[in-house]
């Protein structure tokens, strides 16, 4: 029996779509402050990848996600949003770290 699927992840949510450049800097903060922890991914020729950030939208809201292998701290999430708040160029925004069953 296979065990459970888990998706460890941080999000940000959105109301509208963000910019490129936002989009990159949100994953250059998430992978310096827990760069172990990004999750990899594999490109068609079965060279390892860093993953990139996933978007859709979810209730009228757009979610852009990373990934990660584990967990990540409570400090790491501390710090991962008091980046974001001073560099992402976005005007309103959520913030979240968890693991999805």
């Amino acid at each position: 029996m296979v065990d459970k699927v888990r998706k460890h992840f941080v999000r940000i949510v959105v109301e509208d779509e963000i910019s490129r450049d936002d989009i990159v800097d949100f994953f250059d903060i998430v992978q310096s402050v827990v760069p172990t922890k990004v999750f990899s991914s594999f490109d068609g020729s079965g060279n390892k990848v860093k993953a990139e950030v996933v978007h859709y939208e979810s209730d009228d809201v757009q979610v852009y996600e990373v990934l990660t292998q584990d967990d990540i701290s409570a400090e790491e999430g501390t710090q991962i949003a008091k980046i974001l708040a001073e560099e992402l160029d976005v005007p309103d925004w959520d913030f979240e770290a968890s693991t999805e069953y």
